[in-house]
């Protein structure tokens, strides 16, 4: 997991990296701001870095993120990183997650 830090104040607004949840085959690709950070295009900003190191550095061709339902957001900023969705995940507590997939 890697701290993003803005440049101008060296504040931690947040974090991203890759991970294997659960020992899943996939990486997942996942990222957090403060909510005070939300909607200012860090996140958008982040993920294809992220994404760009996953296969650079690591040789991973096939990288998963998981949102939850209501979080159109994060769905944007997935699509916008180039991932597509891929499938829905309904949840015990009866929630719905959505997977997508991004493939070099």
């Amino acid at each position: 997991m890697f701290a993003l830090d803005l440049k101008e104040t060296r504040e931690t607004i947040g974090f991203c990296g890759l991970v294997h949840p659960s020992n899943q085959p996939e990486p997942e690709a996942k990222y957090a701001f403060l909510p005070s950070h939300w909607g200012l295009g860090y996140a958008s900003e982040a993920l294809p870095k992220l994404l760009a190191y996953g296969h650079a550095q690591h040789q991973m061709n096939k990288i998963v993120a998981t949102v939850a339902d209501e979080h159109l957001a994060s769905q944007r900023v997935l699509t916008k990183a180039g991932m597509q969705f891929s499938h829905s995940i309904k949840e015990r507590d009866g929630s719905t997650t959505q997977v997508f997939v991004w493939r070099v």
